[in-house]
């Protein structure tokens, strides 16, 4: 493992990077990261979490790819990024989404959008991971609106979100070969192992102080 960062690669020009911003060994499961896609022309941040938080959720959902488990919902087929935008904008009443077609599902006794169980990472692009009906394991990458939410009091300006929904459209696909998808979730596997390790350590180190 690089001392400050390690590089998820998924082809010759094509990489998921977290950026540790100090040497492994020292980090601590809170330790906050940003995460990037980088390629030949773009470098996108996609998300910037607790470095344990974002690699148990990329080790769940690489665990379920390689599984064939995330087929996606056939409320969400074609259009998970679109779809998103009108969540995003509704999010806080699930009865107005559920009049639009959305679907819920049970989440911890909470209600969650089967759309949200795809979602990898969002920062400035929102990004998917999901089985297509080939099973290939596929990354979409898909602008998300940031902007204002509706307001149940009626004063909601829908510029912004109609002005969103009318320019929008997926930004690209890649398939991640399977043994592909393995490595990553060995480095994965590997980052949390080293989370653990730095946190038995820094507790014996306080016991002896």
């Amino acid at each position: 493992m690089n001392l400050y960062e390690i590089t998820f690669q998924l082809n010759e020009s094509e990489k998921i990077v977290i950026k540790f911003g100090e040497q492994a060994v020292m980090m601590n499961c809170c330790h906050e990261v940003p995460i990037f896609f980088v390629g030949e022309s773009e470098r996108l941040q996609i998300d910037c979490d607790s470095i344990r938080s974002c690699t148990q959720h990329l080790q769940s959902l690489l665990m379920k790819a390689l599984n064939n488990e995330l087929q996606l919902h056939k409320s969400v087929q074609n259009n998970i990024g679109y779809l998103y935008t009108q969540y995003k904008f509704y999010w806080y009443d699930s009865s107005i989404l559920e009049t639009m077609g959305f679907v819920f599902e049970d989440n911890k006794g909470k209600k969650r959008w089967v759309g949200k169980g795809y979602l990898l990472f969002a920062h400035d692009v929102a990004v998917w991971i999901y089985n297509d009906s080939k099973e290939d394991i596929v990354l979409e990458f898909t602008p998300w609106y940031t902007g204002n939410n509706f307001d149940e009091e009626g004063e909601t300006d829908f510029t912004q979100y109609d002005a969103f929904l009318k320019e929008y459209k997926s930004l690209f696909t890649r398939i991640i070969p399977r043994d592909v998808a393995q490595q990553w979730l060995d480095q994965a596997n590997q980052i949390l192992q080293q989370i653990a390790d730095n946190v038995e350590r820094l507790a014996k180190e306080e016991v002896s102080e």
